[in-house]
């Protein structure tokens, strides 16, 4: 499996040597780091994306997963933040910040955070009926 990764990883960094410019690149890259764990270079390549698209939302959640896998609640908290301003019905930035709350003992946050996701909702949430 990791090998699959570092041959991504490879890919990206090909990409970005022909056009580094686009942070997608950058983005897919740092997810292929992610995944083998490598959150400090992860981070380094969300930080490159976001400085091309400051609007990169999907850069700041997983920018925020990354730091919160390094224990750095605050700085993943941040980042989640961010996510949620650019895009407002990012749910998984929004469970991202949740769970940093929670890992940082902020428990007080987690019903506040969840019940602002429940009221800023534009639309309802899908759910299918069992039979």
């Amino acid at each position: 499996m990791a090998r699959r990764y570092g041959a991504a990883i490879n890919c990206f960094t090909a990409a970005i040597k022909l056009n580094p410019t686009n942070a997608d690149h950058y983005m897919g890259r740092g997810l292929s780091h992610a995944s083998i764990r490598d959150y400090e270079r992860a981070i380094e390549d969300f930080t490159t994306a976001i400085g091309i698209d400051p609007e990169y939302a999907a850069a700041y959640n997983s920018r925020g997963l990354a730091y919160a896998m390094l224990g750095d609640y605050e700085s993943a908290i941040e980042n989640h933040d961010e996510a949620v301003r650019l895009e407002p019905d990012y749910e998984r930035a929004r469970l991202g910040r949740r769970a940093s709350y929670f890992l940082s003992g902020r428990y007080e946050f987690v019903p506040e955070d969840l019940a602002r996701m429940l009221r800023d909702r534009t639309t309802p949430p899908n759910r299918t009926e069992s039979s």
